[in-house]
């Protein structure tokens, strides 16, 4: 699902926001709850997009 903004900006924007909670996430000096489990959302979400890039660009008959 692209949020209606199309696939390329949704992805880009997912991409940079996993980037700045991965790197806020890596400079904390203890657990922060939230911030990782929105890594770990994100995370999701980005690989999510990966494979239906993927997906497509492939054509698999799998996913229909």
């Amino acid at each position: 699902m692209h949020v209606g903004l199309g696939t390329t900006i949704t992805s880009g924007s997912m991409v940079s926001l996993l980037t700045a909670v991965l790197l806020m996430q890596l400079r904390m000096r203890r657990y922060v709850q939230w911030i990782y489990w929105l890594t770990v959302v994100l995370v999701s979400v980005v690989g999510t997009q990966i494979t239906d890039v993927a997906d497509r660009q492939v054509g698999s008959s799998a996913s229909t």
